[in-house]
């Protein structure tokens, strides 16, 4: 049923990009939608709801050529036909950057750490075969329809000899941009789009013509993207047609959904895990890491169920090695300083170096004010080769400063020392909030504690005793607790002069949301 829209006073909206639109009655969380894009999962639901509807945020479209040759699939699908020598490669000479550099780090004892020869592992893993289990209750997707597109599960089983590209268009939160077939920013954005509408129509049963009723509050990463925001607001008020939109970030929803007022965030999913303190509601922008790795090392074995569509059900002990500890982090202050290498080393190479020091010049002097993530290149996303927990250091005006290496106790650590004053610091350590899917296993609490207290300042032991990570807020699904603290937000009466209306938004575009983000623009 389509909520009745709440009244409105007969106001005259302001002329300036910081006029609210008319006056209203607390919104009610039955007109209200809540989107948590994430990388792989798409969570959404109204925000009375108790729990959001989780669907994979994949789409596959039909080729008008039948030709295999030309298939595209984002390899966020690990399928083994997608496995090209190109990818294996890089993936390889990752690994010996990770494991050479991991050859400097100490065990917790002193010891020097030795990694596990992945020959060895490789070979041994060449001889494993399948325990055969029950039979599998999977069919593959009917695409007898022929529909031009398909969403969600019904693309995770979907056989690999069918006529459909598949994109993922978020990956480790961000907009999945590449140069390769459906990665350009309008691509992307129609994707999201088809996503977004199925899921509304089909799990919230609402037309997308009655939208004009609801309001939407967006979770955001912390380390954010301005232009992307932008894209996705607009993606949601002007193609969607929402009446309302707030874009929030993923830390602060965190600490509502969890009751607590200060916390250091730590957000572990599925493909990233993002650092970041908030206090009262506003997250500390110089403590904001984004390590997208798990912190595991050290050979170990491992049981992988394969499940595919018309067979029996596999099991294989595999041994695994350093491979889970590759990532290509960042930091929010940082972010805009690769961009601009990036610029310029392509500027080198096509003589528009002068273009580029001036798009630089430019960037710098509104840095300068405080900006919170400037538009990057669809790939400039920094890499490493060192692999692993790392920050990237980038001076203004410098080539890219040596990867340091830290474990995500270490980035809770320099996270923490980032901020401002000692009393926000003890705060901070006084509350570790663990969300996100990627320490539901046993013991991650104390192990994340033990590390945490052994390593603290001296002039903090004294609060060692007090210290506490929550990794079941409230016993709840850590994995929900970002949207449960959107769906808790979009009610409070505080946050109702935070709604950017669509009419604001055709008027004033991006200059509304300077004067309405919840976070620093």
């Amino acid at each position: 049923m389509v909520p009745t829209p709440p009244k409105q006073k007969e106001k005259k909206l302001s002329p300036s990009p910081g006029g609210p639109e008319p006056a209203a009655e607390p919104v009610q969380g039955t007109a209200v939608i809540v989107i948590h894009p994430g990388s792989s999962f798409l969570r959404i639901g109204r925000a009375s709801d108790t729990f959001p509807h989780v669907v994979p945020q994949v789409i596959a479209r039909r080729r008008r050529n039948p030709d295999t040759a030309g298939k595209h699939e984002d390899r966020t699908l690990l399928r083994h036909e997608a496995c090209q020598a190109e990818s294996r490669a890089l993936h390889e000479q990752g690994l010996r950057g990770v494991q050479q550099a991991l050859l400097s780090i100490t065990t917790s004892s002193g010891q020097h750490r030795l990694a596990p020869p992945t020959e060895q592992l490789a070979a041994h893993n060449a001889q494993v075969t399948p325990h055969i289990e029950e039979t599998s209750d999977l069919e593959w997707t009917d695409t007898s329809s022929k529909p031009e597109y398909l969403v969600g599960q019904e693309v995770l089983y979907l056989h690999p000899s069918e006529c459909y590209n598949i994109h993922w268009p978020m990956s480790c939160g961000q907009l999945h941009l590449h140069s390769g077939p459906g990665g350009s920013l309008t691509a992307v954005l129609a994707d999201l789009e088809t996503i977004w509408t199925t899921a509304i129509e089909n799990f919230l049963d609402i037309p997308i013509k009655d939208l004009k009723h609801y309001r939407c509050i967006l979770l955001v990463p912390d380390i954010y993207n301005r232009q992307h925001i932008k894209e996705l607001i607009n993606l949601l008020l002007d193609r969607l047609g929402f009446s309302a939109a707030i874009a929030h970030q993923e830390s602060v929803c965190a600490t509502f959904g969890s009751g607590v007022a200060s916390a250091c965030v730590v957000d572990v999913g599925d493909q990233k895990t993002a650092v970041c303190c908030v206090e009262d509601g506003l997250s500390h922008r110089n403590s904001r890491y984004f390590l997208p790795f798990q912190d595991m090392f050290g050979a170990r074995c491992q049981d992988v169920h394969v499940q595919r569509p018309d067979t029996f059900s596999r099991r294989y002990q595999v041994r695994l090695g350093e491979e889970t500890i590759q990532c290509n982090p960042w930091t929010q202050s940082t972010q805009q300083q690769v961009a601009i290498a990036v610029a310029e080393k392509k500027a080198k190479s096509s003589g528009v170096a002068k273009a580029v020091a001036e798009k630089k010049a430019k960037a710098s002097s509104k840095q300068d004010h405080g900006p919170d993530g400037d538009k990057t290149a669809p790939d400039s996303k920094p890499t490493s080769q060192g692999g692993g927990e790392a920050t990237v250091c980038l001076p203004r005006g410098s080539e890219p400063a040596p990867l340091k290496l830290m474990g995500v106790d270490q980035a809770i650590l320099h996270s923490i020392e980032c901020c401002a004053s000692d009393e926000t610091k003890k705060k901070m350590f006084s509350c570790i909030l663990v969300v996100g899917g990627g320490m539901k296993f046993p013991g991650a609490q104390n192990f994340l504690l033990h590390r945490v207290r052994s390593q603290l300042p001296a002039k903090y032991r004294n609060i060692a005793d007090t210290m506490e990570v929550i990794t079941r807020p409230k016993d709840q699904d850590p994995q929900m607790v970002c949207w449960k603290g959107a769906a808790v937000l979009a009610c409070l009466d505080t946050t109702q002069e935070l709604w950017v209306g669509q009419r604001e938004w055709r008027k004033f575009g991006i200059r509304i949301l300077r004067e309405r983000s919840p976070f620093v623009w």
